[in-house]
């Protein structure tokens, strides 16, 4: 009789969801923790290596064509080679969740890790607010390489992950869905990741777990929910607030399309609540993993490690935005304004009048061809979905107005989720996107 009652299924379920997450959360942090204990002298040579280039390079380089969407954040890459290195000093246990690193001083954090390599000078800035899990692939590829092999290394298993989504998808039939993915991540200049490690879990995450979102869409909505938590898991383990939000976004975008563009989409209230619900459990994991390394940080540091995450969680929604290139966010929506930019023009961190024509003008082009090619029956409820998933993506740079703004040259590949969107709604309400026919039959 209790395996009926609806209160001890729901029960069941949040058990089975947070013991998913535990056991994410506690192979991931074990992970990284081995990785603590490889000796730093074992890996000094590649980071010796690492150092001296992120010594003589600008903190935020810029390519030959000054383009903000080609900036390599050699700051970051700094920072969290520092934080890398200062894992391998002491035991392993606190040593993993002691992300701190050291600054530079008047050097800069550039200099600062050369001199913490070189000189072994301790660190002095705290970096507690994340996990830093890339430390975890970092220090074991440091025996074989340094920074700019483990950037290409991390391409190249990207692109290899992308096109296995793509196939999954060209295998059962939704060739479109495949192309307008590629369109979307060419928009987002998806080759630019190679350029600093900092930009490549988000992306890494998304296309490592796509594969399964993919098959396992099929089996259960249950499934769904259970890969949420995974995924938001992971992210926060590895990425520090770049596109979190492609990793449950675009899949959850992809099975809508999915699902409408085979006739299993089963209504709005039902499709919206599964993807409700599994915001819900992505959102709770992300949180999560966030409060299990402070707490475990106050305990292993000694430090109030809430404290500090709340701080830095504060500066980045609402702190004082300051830049190098003397740029000001005019209003409240001057984030957003930022991100389309640098996606649009990418020649300033915000150019107000080219962005609001270009983006006005994208949306007059797709709204032109949905009025000329609409479908009598197309799929409005999927469409609706579709828009509200990808609205989700400009709410976060609001409501992170200050990182948005700051960090909008890689911030803003995180559109790519909000570009498909716009494209996969566009394409199932016109008649070449609209229900398959019958054979012999007409498109409606």
């Amino acid at each position: 009789m209790s395996n009926t009652n609806p209160k001890h299924k729901i029960l069941r379920e949040l058990l089975t969801h947070a013991g998913l997450f535990l056991l994410v959360i506690l192979v991931l942090w074990a992970a990284l923790t081995t990785s603590a204990a490889i000796p730093n002298a074992a890996i000094k040579e590649h980071m010796l290596e690492s150092a001296m280039g992120y010594g003589n390079a600008d903190a935020f380089a810029f390519g030959n064509d000054s383009r903000w969407d080609g900036i390599t954040d050699n700051y970051a890459d700094a920072i969290l080679l520092g934080v890398t290195w200062n894992m391998g000093v002491g035991d392993p246990i606190p040593a993993a969740l002691n992300t701190r690193y050291y600054d530079g001083d008047e050097l800069g954090e550039n200099g600062g890790l050369y001199l913490s390599v070189t000189e072994n000078i301790p660190a002095n800035t705290d970096y507690t607010r994340y996990w830093h899990g890339m430390a975890a692939l970092i220090r074991p590829l440091m025996l074989v390489m340094n920074a700019d092999g483990i950037k290409l290394t991390g391409f190249i298993v990207l692109l290899a992950l992308i096109l296995v989504s793509m196939a999954i998808l060209v295998r059962r039939g939704h060739w479109q869905l495949a192309l307008m993915l590629a369109l979307s991540l060419i928009l987002v200049d998806v080759w630019n990741v190679r350029l600093a490690m900092e930009y490549q879990p988000g992306f890494l995450v998304t296309f490592a777990l796509l594969p399964f979102w993919l098959i396992f869409e099929r089996k259960s909505d249950r499934a769904l929910t259970l890969l949420s938590v995974i995924s938001g898991t992971m992210i926060a383990f590895f990425d520090f607030l770049t596109t979190e939000t492609l990793t449950i976004l675009l899949p959850l975008i992809l099975i809508t399309a999915i699902r409408a563009k085979e006739d299993r989409l089963a209504g709005m209230k039902p499709m919206l609540r599964l993807l409700l619900f599994c915001g819900i459990a992505w959102g709770a994991s992300y949180a999560a993993a966030y409060l299990v390394k402070w707490t475990a940080a106050t305990f292993a540091m000694g430090d109030n490690a809430f404290a500090l995450a709340f701080s830095g969680a504060a500066e980045r929604i609402a702190g004082e935005i300051n830049t190098s290139d003397n740029s000001v966010a005019k209003t409240i929506f001057s984030s957003i304004t930022a991100n389309f930019s640098i996606l649009f023009t990418a020649r300033a961190r915000v150019e107000y009048l080219p962005t609001y024509l270009f983006t006005g003008g994208s949306m007059l082009i797709l709204l032109s061809i949905w009025y000329i090619f609409r479908a009598d029956t197309g799929k409005r409820d999927a469409a609706l979905l579709l828009l509200m998933l990808g609205a989700l993506v400009p709410l976060r740079y609001f409501v992170l107005n200050n990182h948005s703004f700051l960090h909008c040259f890689f911030t803003y590949r995180a559109l790519a989720s909000t570009i498909l969107a716009a494209f996969l709604a566009l394409w199932l309400n016109i008649r070449m996107g609209g229900k398959k026919p019958a054979k012999g039959g007409r498109r409606q």
